[in-house]
């Protein structure tokens, strides 16, 4: 829309009423004439608006389920999932890459990003705080129950604005600011798995800051479950699980990534790990 009179908006041009976008769209960013627009079945659609008379596709990438929305930050997309967060470089639009998928438990409906933080409006799980200062990975720092369900979020300043849909207007600091709620800290578990890339055999390690229930799983890339090396309660310390690159089943998988997820009362991370046949 041509919007140079905000009295009388003008259409000018878009990529609509076709066959490949059956599914409704839930988000849109646009970032140094790309637009990075969200769809709830088919996952994250880039094209160049650099010519607003012409708009063209440059490419669709499947994420294997809904998107809900999706932030740009420099060469990095943030898509905001069903069951997790998946981070895309888009240094090159047409060719996004995933640099790390991070699953969670719960749903996420909006995702900012700020400095060395994502937002995210974590629908009836409230406020979350993740730490993707290493984009590789990604970890959740902090929550915030709100008691109904986070649905949108805006920053500025640093500060992040959470509309509830159920209560209203919140608003958060990753640090500690008068009067107003802070995002509760986690203490970190430490993921790590050698020799990573690996063939046939990798050790997942992991050490616990406190005693916990967790669940040690493995995921491919679209964040469907491989298989479970652990799930029960775990003292505080190192622990270390072998995956021997087979699925449930005890079926050998292709070569490619996976993800380690890790996923306790308190925090759920991921580790990127590479199967090299």
């Amino acid at each position: 829309m041509d919007v140079s009179d905000p009295f009388a908006p003008e259409w000018v041009s878009g990529i609509h009423g076709t066959a490949d976008y059956d599914g409704y769209a839930t988000d849109i960013a646009v970032e140094d004439q790309v637009a990075y627009l969200t769809f709830y079945f088919d996952g994250l659609v880039v094209v160049d608006v650099s010519n607003p008379l012409d708009p063209i596709e440059l490419r669709t990438y499947a994420t294997g389920g809904p998107v809900f929305a999706v932030a740009v930050v420099g060469d990095l997309a943030y898509l905001a999932e069903g069951s997790g967060l998946r981070i895309l470089n888009v240094s090159s639009p047409a060719f996004p890459a995933q640099v790390s998928y991070l699953p969670l438990s719960y749903p996420l409906w909006d995702v900012a990003v700020f400095a060395d933080h994502a937002y995210v409006a974590a629908g009836p799980a409230g406020f979350h705080l993740i730490d993707v200062s290493d984009p590789e990975l990604p970890i959740e720092a902090g929550y915030f129950e709100t008691g109904g369900r986070g649905r949108a979020l805006s920053i500025d300043r640093g500060l992040a604005y959470l509309a509830d849909l159920d209560d209203g207007l919140w608003i958060f600091a990753p640090q500690v600011v008068t009067g107003l709620p802070t995002a509760t800290p986690f203490p970190r578990p430490v993921l790590a798995a050698y020799p990573n890339p690996f063939n046939p055999q990798t050790t997942v390690e992991l050490e616990l800051p406190r005693p916990a229930t967790a669940t040690l799983s493995i995921h491919d890339v679209l964040g469907r479950s491989v298989t479970e090396l652990w799930s029960g309660p775990l003292g505080s310390g190192q622990h270390a699980w072998a995956w021997d690159g087979r699925d449930a089943r005890g079926r050998p998988v292709a070569s490619g990534v996976y993800f380690a997820r890790l996923a306790t009362p308190a925090t759920t991370q991921a580790l990127r790990l590479v199967l090299v046949r």
